[in-house]
């Protein structure tokens, strides 16, 4: 599990981001949003396994 804290302070488009996010995709259903979560995993995973070994 990743948990992300972040401050209110030169955060804010990332936050409008993730808030236009959950604005979009609480009227998905829910195999949709599983579907966006598998790859939103997928990338992370990419991007974590880049950090450790490029």
């Amino acid at each position: 599990m990743i948990v992300w804290l972040y401050g209110k302070e030169g955060s804010g488009l990332l936050v409008q981001s993730i808030r236009a996010l959950r604005a979009a995709t609480t009227r998905l259903p829910y195999v949709m949003v599983a579907a966006i979560a598998s790859l939103l995993t997928l990338a992370l995973d990419v991007y974590i396994f880049g950090c450790r070994y490029v």
